[in-house]
């Protein structure tokens, strides 16, 4: 069993049962909202691990955008289980992270977020990358727009990691999701508001989203002539 699961979900356990054990009582009326993809790999956990940021992204969410799962004029939510087979970390859902190695900084994306908020053309840097040699790195561009970008009948997705589950809410969703059904799901078991992407009252998701591709694009762009100025 993986010892960052339920200790009384079973890892191997049939995704509807793992759903509905997230969901507390309260938020029983959210279930058939849902919209299942419990994208799976065959073989070990350990093996699991070891697959490349494309093939996770590829399982989890390119299958989806061409998959009509959801009705028209509803509330529809998205539900992936990033956890079973994958081992995803609630950290590998961020825009981009950073480590300290030694005296170096390191910047990188795991490209999950991209293939929700991302859109065609942005930066994105899946290795490891030292901002001080950026001309000696690889930064990609995203093909494709981001799945929430491409599917306005999304209204979020839920996804399921190894140490909580997280909403992402889709600004561009021709039907958002009401207040109460929002207050429902923040009551689900382990969320993690601190890495959801949430549209309350009051705040523009898009401009949250927007001013997050801006930064990233900052971080990945570098300046003529500033690395012989570093150098001097």
């Amino acid at each position: 069993m993986n010892p960052s699961a339920p200790r009384d979900i079973p890892i191997r356990a049939d995704p509807p049962t793992v759903r509905r054990h997230y969901l507390l009582a309260g938020c029983s009326e959210v279930e058939d909202r849902i919209a299942e993809s419990s994208p799976r790999v065959t073989g070990s956990s350990p093996l699991a691990l070891q697959y490349t940021t494309n093939v996770v992204i590829d399982h989890a969410v390119s299958g989806k955008r061409d998959k009509n799962q959801f009705e028209a004029g509803r509330e529809n939510i998205l539900w992936l289980d990033l956890l079973h087979g994958f081992g995803v970390k609630s950290q590998d859902t961020k825009p981009f992270a950073s480590i300290l190695k030694g005296e170096n900084t390191y910047v990188g994306s795991f490209g999950i977020w991209h293939s929700f908020y991302g859109n065609r053309g942005c930066s994105l840097a899946t290795e490891r990358t030292d901002l001080r040699y950026l001309e000696q790195c690889t930064v990609y561009k995203q093909q494709r727009e981001g799945l929430l970008r491409e599917r306005p009948e999304a209204s979020a997705a839920m996804l399921l990691v190894s140490d909580g589950v997280l909403l992402f809410e889709n600004p561009r969703a021709s039907t958002q999701l009401s207040e109460q059904i929002r207050q429902d799901l923040k009551r689900i078991l382990r969320f993690r508001p601190d890495l959801s992407y949430l549209a309350i009252s009051g705040e523009d998701l898009r401009v949250r989203i927007d001013g997050v591709l801006a930064e990233i694009e900052w971080l990945l762009t570098g300046t003529p002539g500033h690395e012989q100025a570093v150098e001097d």
